[in-house]
């Protein structure tokens, strides 16, 4: 990944290099498709691939209109100073 329009920004916010850890094409067809249960990815990717630390900012390419009703992400507020859940 090269591109500066996202490169730039995760410079700024991350404060380090920055490296493309996960490709991942998610098909979901609105109104239709798969639900995941709340959950933390970075579990999975520290205990997994050994991520250390969750420095990380993950970014959505969206080739349709998202609302609320299609399938947004959708955050707990306050969560994310609770730490890592037991999984």
């Amino acid at each position: 990944m090269r591109e500066p329009r996202l490169l730039e920004p995760a410079h700024q916010l991350l404060g380090s290099q920055v490296y493309l850890y996960q490709f991942k094409i998610n098909l979901k067809a609105a109104f239709g498709g798969d639900v995941w249960p709340w959950h933390q990815d970075f579990i999975y990717w520290h205990k997994e691939d050994g991520i250390p630390l969750p420095k990380v900012i993950r970014l959505a390419i969206l080739l349709d209109d998202l609302n609320e009703f299609n399938g947004p992400m959708i955050f707990i507020p306050g969560s994310h100073q609770q730490g890592m859940l037991d999984v």
